[in-house]
């Protein structure tokens, strides 16, 4: 009898303790149960959100703020926690998307043009000739000048930042080839350009923008340039044709004169007879 005194105890005190933890939950649930997803889980995406979004913003946002940055002080004197703040991100997540700081650099310097080269597509779309597509162009340069001055900034800085073999690497970057190749296509088509000068457009490009970009230090230096230019491909700054008279004193030196008298720092010592 105690034995089976024991055996009872024993069954009452088990029913207890599963009385005490409430009714159990099978095993496994049914296979159409809902389940929450893992917070790291791709399933925990915002609904609409295309893979890897998130990441390209961060990137997108950490460019902007290097743009920025490296265009006031440069490559050397910008320190890496700066373009952290301003992009509100940490130094391990700038060097996860850009490996270094040289790189990010380049980067930078790459999405200025783009940025650019996207305004000057922009800009020409639709000009009737390759006349109004440059001036278009520069009136663009001009808008970018004023409202997104870092773009300039950083590009001429990059002349200097940059090595020689960088420079060899980025000067020209895709963005660049493809515009002046549209410009050169639609103009060729219109007869206005031979396809034997389509290297030479490619340079009047690049000296039009590099020069607006290093004259232009002022709104008033930068309407000159343009209406410079303007003025050249309208056939306006030289109206008048040469006398032979003017061929002559050029020719005897007036024009080694006149640039000896526009440098004041170079001694010019006296004329002989």
């Amino acid at each position: 009898m105690s034995d089976q005194r024991h055996h009872e105890r024993v069954g009452e005190t088990k029913a207890s303790e599963l009385a005490k933890r409430g009714p159990t939950r099978p095993s496994s649930a049914p296979d159409d149960a809902p389940t929450k997803p893992k917070p790291n889980s791709d399933d925990s995406r915002r609904p609409g959100r295309p893979r890897d979004t998130d990441s390209q913003d961060t990137r997108l946002v950490v460019l902007e703020a290097a743009l920025v940055e490296f265009s006031r002080t440069g490559f050397a004197g910008t320190p890496t926690r700066l373009i952290c703040k301003r992009a509100g991100v940490t130094a391990a997540t700038v060097y996860h998307h850009f490996g270094s700081k040289r790189s990010l650099y380049v980067e930078a310097f790459n999405h200025a043009v783009q940025l650019a080269y996207d305004r000057y597509e922009r800009a020409v779309a639709g000009q009737p000739t390759l006349r109004d597509e440059l001036r278009a162009m520069l009136d663009c340069a001009l808008e970018i000048m004023a409202d997104h001055h870092e773009i300039t900034a950083l590009a001429i800085r990059a002349q200097s930042d940059l090595t020689p073999e960088e420079l060899d690497q980025n000067f020209y970057p895709q963005a660049s080839r493809d515009f002046v190749a549209g410009l050169t296509e639609r103009a060729i088509e219109r007869g206005e350009l031979a396809p034997a000068d389509a290297e030479h457009l490619n340079l009047v490009v690049a000296g039009l923008l590099w020069g607006l970009s290093i004259i232009g230090r002022d709104e008033a230096s930068q309407r000159t340039f343009v209406d410079a230019f303007e003025r050249l491909i309208d056939a306006k700054l030289f109206q008048l044709p040469p006398t032979p008279s003017t061929t002559r004193r050029s020719r005897g030196g007036l024009a080694a004169r006149a640039t000896r008298s526009n440098l004041p720092n170079q001694a010019v010592g006296p004329r002989s007879g």
